[in-house]
């Protein structure tokens, strides 16, 4: 292990993606345990887009992956995965958010494959909104010139639209989900007046930001081979809301979907995996019963049913280092 780890990082993803093109990519791994994978995507592009957000992966990346996975391990609905137990290698497919592109480019795919998978969808639409406030961000921050200042710190361009706080280190995005919802539509209101930015007209296409409305839904839970779950109105970080407003969040979500694939929705996932007590015993109160997050919380959670955590997939990894920390998850 200490020879390995003085190999630089570069030659050990290099001869990876060698040994994964051969196909011999299990002398990697020494042993193949047993166990459960959920892994978490966000938006099916077309093409690779980098510079919008790191929440995008193309059709041809989500198609290779999705086909190596179908080849190698157990791939089954999360449903089947969070009710029954197996001594096999299973993953299960999972969405978060409900943008459009996961009709038009995901659903494809999947079917195509075979394969199941279960979306999250927020709901905006109730109050009126097409888009989730990160993703309002990220086509705000492609028209902004210059430095960026919030909460007495500047914020700096670092590549694409990733801003950073150099003294820091923290990301722009991760120091606005840790403030009231209501700063952070402030900050951006105050971004496109002050840059002249003009949402309307940018000509972004909407399959980069849009959500589905409720036939779009309909026509995706349509499929056998999806699932939906629950995600909240508007995508909020829940732990800065109060009572009223958490409940809020959850019911009309629920209710929403419900209505619209005419059946009970008792999954949810917390948005940016953000979740306390508090949370989990309002999920519960309203007729959730599996609970999905990304990370485990810093406070001990006491829950009825465990909590499942997720392996996110992101654009700023290649197919081949994505795949590694799948397999590396059953070594």
């Amino acid at each position: 292990m200490a020879f390995f780890s003085r190999i630089p990082d570069k030659v050990l993803r290099s001869a990876r993606s060698i040994l994964y093109s051969l196909r011999a990519e299990k002398l990697i791994y020494r042993t193949h345990r047993p166990g459960d994978v959920i892994v978490m995507y966000h938006n099916v592009l077309p093409l690779l887009k980098r510079d919008l957000n790191m929440r995008n992966v193309s059709v041809a990346d989500f198609t290779q992956t999705l086909s190596y996975l179908k080849k190698n391990f157990c791939v089954i609905p999360l449903r089947e995965m969070l009710t029954t137990e197996s001594d096999l290698r299973r993953i299960a497919i999972t969405f978060d958010d409900g943008l459009v592109n996961n009709l038009n480019y995901a659903l494809p795919v999947l079917e195509a494959l075979k394969m199941h998978a279960t979306f999250f969808v927020s709901t905006p639409w109730i109050n009126g909104s097409a888009s989730l406030w990160p993703d309002q961000l990220s086509r705000v921050l492609q028209e902004v010139k210059g430095d960026i200042l919030f909460g007495n710190r500047k914020f700096s361009r670092v590549v694409h639209n990733h801003f950073k706080c150099m003294e820091s280190g923290e990301r722009l995005e991760m120091a606005l989900l840790n403030v009231n919802h209501s700063v952070v539509e402030t900050f951006i209101a105050q971004l496109i007046s002050d840059h002249g930015i003009d949402l309307e007209n940018d000509r972004a296409p909407e399959e980069e930001w849009r959500v589905m409305k409720g036939e779009e839904i309909k026509i995706l839970a349509a499929s056998k081979f999806v699932e939906i779950g629950g995600h909240t109105v508007s995508h909020r970080n829940l732990l800065h809301l109060n009572d009223q407003q958490l409940n809020a969040e959850i019911v009309e979500n629920k209710h929403y979907l419900e209505q619209i694939c005419k059946k009970d929705i008792d999954m949810f996932a917390f948005p940016f995996g953000c979740y306390s007590q508090r949370i989990v015993n309002a999920c519960y109160d309203v007729g959730y019963e599996h609970l999905v997050a990304v990370t485990e919380a810093d406070e001990r959670i006491v829950s009825k049913n465990e909590i499942s955590f997720r392996l996110g997939l992101y654009n700023d990894t290649s197919v081949v280092d994505q795949l590694h920390l799948i397999n590396k998850s059953f070594a």
